[in-house]
């Protein structure tokens, strides 16, 4: 009989222990430490060109009516206008810029309303020893099993070829926030 009890015990003791690290996993998916949002591929400094047309900004020397075009001169692209229905001088622009980015994907249950997240260069293989760390904050909303960028404009060159992004901050849809452990509130 005491054998019997030693073991009841034991399996209560186990049960109860089970019982406690299932229902810390179900109320949270996964540990606090773990972010929503995991990292699959980053850079920085990627040249990204955009292309767009605008109305043709005429001077008082060149004003665009025919009589005022120089004799052989190119004749100007027309478009129409999609809200007047007439047609409008138009010109191309293309502007390039550097960004830095992060591609995520939501690997939550919750909608994501904006992200902190910091992009670190380190001067060894070890990731160490910090040379440069850049914080930036994107408002995104990023639904369950979405795949996005967080991406933000940077006009200086990559410190080091060593380099991680870490997700530190997440604000979701329903009010709820996620912290990173190490990170320090706002």
């Amino acid at each position: 009989m005491a054998g019997v009890d030693k073991k009841g015990d034991a399996m209560s003791v186990l049960f109860f222990l089970i019982a406690i690290i299932v229902s810390t996993f179900q109320a949270s998916g996964r540990p606090q430490e773990a972010p929503d949002l995991v990292v699959q591929n980053f850079e920085w400094g990627a040249l990204r060109r955009t292309s767009f047309t605008q109305p043709v900004d005429h001077t008082v020397e060149r004003s665009g009516r025919p009589e005022d075009r120089l004799p052989g001169g190119a004749l100007p692209r027309l478009e129409m206008d999609p809200r007047g229905g007439r047609g409008e001088e138009t010109t191309k622009q293309e502007i390039t810029r550097q960004e830095t980015y992060a591609l995520v994907k939501n690997v939550g249950v919750k909608t994501t309303k904006a992200v902190d997240w910091e992009y670190i260069f380190f001067s060894d293989t070890d990731e160490q020893k910090e040379l440069k760390r850049y914080k930036f904050h994107t408002k995104i909303k990023i639904a369950p099993g979405d795949t996005k960028f967080l991406s933000k404009d940077v006009d200086k060159k990559a410190a080091s070829k060593r380099q991680k992004v870490n997700i530190i901050r997440i604000e979701y849809t329903n009010g709820s926030v996620w912290q990173g452990a190490d990170s320090k509130p706002k």
